[in-house]
């Protein structure tokens, strides 16, 4: 009986253990001039953002390298893509600007989040891939899924919403 016992314990925590693991391994959003991208950020884990171009600079209050203290502790190897994340104070937000290229300015807002994803991917709206996150979903996808009908095209109708400006201008004939 005891056994038995110590059997599902052990299920339970594996079980536990695999959806906390598994939870949000890797977002994906486009980028937006006109509105800052959310990023969830983790005190017990770093999120690594990769940009479509180099990074030329950083400008955000409460941004620390770990020499001084700060609400989010950031690296980032000179001249790369990719820029990584943790929350130093968890109830507190920041923005953060980053420059890409010499005149590209975006905002991302950083929230303090207990299940924030491994690595976001940031896109370019003009990218194939931003048109790949806007297309709808199709039948292939539904059934994969195991999606109603209205349930699908409540998603469609969310995901084109959600960056409405930077779809417009990479995808016009779905707004036609």
């Amino acid at each position: 009986m005891k056994t038995i016992y110590q059997l599902h314990l052990c299920i339970l925590v594996t079980g536990f253990l695999v959806h906390s693991a598994a939870a949000r391994p890797v977002e994906r959003f486009v980028l937006d001039q006109d509105n800052p991208v959310v990023i969830p950020v983790g005190a017990k884990t770093a999120t690594t953002v990769q940009f479509p171009r180099s990074i030329q600079g950083l400008f955000g209050y409460g941004l620390t390298k770990g020499d001084v203290p700060g609400t989010y502790h950031y690296a980032h190897p000179d001249g790369s893509r990719v820029l990584t994340l943790r929350n130093l104070m968890p109830d507190k937000e920041a923005f953060v600007s980053v420059l890409l290229g010499k005149e590209d300015l975006f905002v991302l807002h950083l929230k303090p989040s207990v299940d924030p994803p491994v690595t976001v991917h940031l896109f370019d709206p003009s990218s194939i891939e931003a048109a790949r996150l806007a297309r709808a979903v199709g039948s292939d996808v539904i059934a994969e899924r195991k999606l109603d009908p209205g349930t699908a095209r409540l998603f469609n109708l969310l995901k084109l919403g959600k960056n409405e400006r930077t779809f417009r201008n990479a995808v016009p004939h779905l707004y036609q």
